[in-house]
């Protein structure tokens, strides 16, 4: 006995047609997944940087329009502003005046027959250190480290000439302005020498001894003279 299998041409017809429809839907699914996706990539900073500074004018430029900074929310938004990273602002206090101050100075010539030891004193004033230099330019930095608390201090080793000294006052601990003023250091002379006093004796004058001797000589005599005298009276008398 002989089969014959009778396929049916319209059902075959069908069944590719759903294939290719299933085919489509699912790339079409995925073709749509990815489209959300990076839209969703593309836009979220935009939703996210729409609410920053809302309540303060909005963004301008690397701030808030009010002049606020931006918040560590927001900052990672605008990564042209910080680099990449978020840099949270800094405070930066504002550099206090200094006040007025006199100095002097005085200059000690030391042994090497070039330089001198500058001492230098000024007006006591309030404060929370002083940082100080000697400048060949006015107005120079001295730097952020405190060298005295005092107000002296000592230069060694200064050569003659033209000299600035560069002051900064500490005020409750922040550095002042810059204030300077000229050192004319004198040219090297050697340090007078120190001379000892030569003491003197006072010698009181005492009386000849010769001249003692003859009047103990003579007085002698005159008093034995003088006891015979009475003598002789006091017998007349009788």
């Amino acid at each position: 006995m002989q089969l014959k299998l009778v396929v049916n041409k319209n059902d075959i017809h069908r069944k590719n047609i759903s294939k290719n429809l299933l085919h489509y839907g699912v790339l079409s699914g995925v073709a749509f997944e990815i489209l959300l996706l990076t839209t969703f990539l593309l836009y979220s900073p935009v939703f996210a940087r729409s609410g920053c500074c809302s309540w303060h004018g909005g963004v301008c430029g690397c701030g808030c329009c009010d002049g606020t900074p931006l918040s560590s929310t927001c900052a990672p938004y605008y990564p042209e502003c910080y680099g990449g990273g978020y840099y949270p602002p800094v405070y930066v206090p504002q550099t206090p005046q200094a006040p007025k101050i006199n100095a002097s100075f005085s200059f000690d010539p030391n042994p090497d027959g070039e330089t001198y030891t500058v001492h230098t004193s000024w007006t006591n004033v309030t404060n929370t250190g002083f940082s100080l230099s000697l400048h060949k330019n006015p107005g120079g930095d001295p730097g952020p480290l405190t060298d005295t608390m005092t107000n002296s201090f000592t230069f060694y080793n200064v050569e003659p000439g033209t000299w600035y000294m560069d002051m900064k006052v500490g005020i409750n601990h922040v550095w002042s302005n810059v204030i300077y003023w000229e050192v004319d250091v004198p040219p090297w002379t050697a340090p007078l020498p120190t001379t000892t006093p030569t003491p003197t004796f006072t010698q009181t004058e005492q009386p000849n001894s010769g001249w003692i001797a003859i009047l103990l000589i003579m007085g002698i005599p005159l008093a034995g003279w003088l006891i015979s005298k009475i003598t002789n009276n006091t017998k007349k008398t009788e």
